[in-house]
């Protein structure tokens, strides 16, 4: 097959006027997205409590005695 018989479409190859060619979806993008939200997760379960404010303690004076 050569470049002219890819580049020219037939009359057969061309959808009729009236109607819009159909794309075929593609699922390329579910990696990148897969790996990105595979990284975020694994970030979250090892740094989420470092990153999540910790809880207000209160404290109060202590006196001792030595004897």
């Amino acid at each position: 097959m050569s470049l002219d018989d890819l580049t020219n479409q037939t009359s057969s190859d061309q959808p009729s006027s009236g109607t819009s060619p159909k794309r075929k979806r593609s699922l390329t993008w579910l990696l990148p997205a897969g790996l990105l939200l595979g990284f975020v997760l694994i970030l979250t379960l090892l740094f989420g409590e470092r990153l999540i404010p910790a809880a207000e303690v209160n404290t109060a004076p202590v006196i001792t005695a030595r004897a």
